[in-house]
C-alpha cells in the first residue's frame, strides 16, 4: 500500500505536468458515505492500491444529505486530476472504456441513465415529469403508486380518483365499498338489488 501523496504531500507530484490532464484510475474499494474511491493506477502500478481516499466528482451537491450519487463501481475506470494542477488534491470522475461500455440503450442517440442498482429520485417539493410526446412506466413485477390523493387524469380531467380504500371515476368523489342487497328472489328484492346496483354506479361515477 502507499500514499498518492507520497512522504510530502505538497511535493511529491510537483514535477508531474499530467495531473491537471488526468491520470487514469481503476477503482478498487468506494465508501459510498463519504462519496470517496481507492484505486490502482496502472501508469504507475498495476498491483499498488494507494491508501488515499479520493472524492468523486459529483453533477450536484446540495445541502447536508441532498444531491446526486452515482459511486463508481469496482473495477471500473476513473479520471484522476488535481486542483490547479498542484498534486495537492486529487480528485476523481468517471468515464466509459472498451470494458465498460455505454449503455446499449443510448447507441440510437438517446440520453440515457441505466444503472445496475436501485435508483432513488427523492425531492422534498414537486416532481414534475412531462414529455412532448408519450411517458411510458413499465415494471417487471409491477408499478406501484402510493399517496393519500391519487388521481388519474387525461385531458385535464379526472379519470380515476383514489382516497385510501375510496375510489371514484369521471370525476365522482372517492367512495368506499358498499354492500348490496340479498340475492333478488322476488319482485322487491329484484327491484331493490337493481336501485342499490343503480346509486353504487352513479356514487363512483361510471352512470349518471
Amino acid at each position: 500500500m502507499s500514499s498518492l501523496y507520497g512522504n510530502d504531500r505538497r511535493k511529491s507530484h510537483a514535477a508531474r505536468d499530467d495531473w491537471f490532464s488526468g491520470v487514469e484510475g481503476i477503482v478498487v474499494e468506494t465508501d459510498p458515505t463519504t462519496y470517496c474511491v481507492k484505486v490502482i493506477i496502472p501508469s504507475v502500478d498495476e498491483e499498488m492500491v494507494f491508501d488515499d481516499w479520493v472524492p468523486v466528482l459529483t453533477p450536484f451537491a446540495g445541502p447536508p444529505g441532498y444531491g446526486a450519487a452515482f459511486m463508481p463501481a469496482p473495477g471500473s475506470e476513473v479520471v484522476l486530476f488535481s486542483r490547479g494542477n498542484e498534486g495537492l488534491s486529487l480528485f476523481a470522475v468517471s468515464r466509459f472504456n472498451e470494458e465498460y461500455l455505454p449503455p446499449a440503450e443510448a447507441a440510437d442517440g438517446s440520453h440515457v441513465l441505466k444503472t445496475p442498482h436501485a435508483l432513488k429520485l427523492l425531492a422534498d417539493l414537486l416532481v414534475l415529469i412531462r414529455s412532448g410526446q408519450t411517458v411510458t412506466v413499465q415494471g417487471v413485477s409491477g408499478v406501484n403508486a402510493d399517496a393519500p390523493d391519487v388521481r388519474l387524469m387525461s385531458g385535464g380531467a379526472v379519470g380515476v380518483h383514489a382516497q385510501g380504500a375510496k375510489v371514484g371515476f369521471m370525476g365522482a368523489s372517492p367512495v368506499t365499498r358498499r354492500p348490496l342487497p340479498g340475492p333478488a328472489i322476488d319482485p322487491a328484492s329484484c327491484i331493490a338489488l337493481a336501485n342499490a346496483i343503480r346509486a353504487a354506479l352513479i356514487a363512483l361515477g361510471l352512470c349518471e
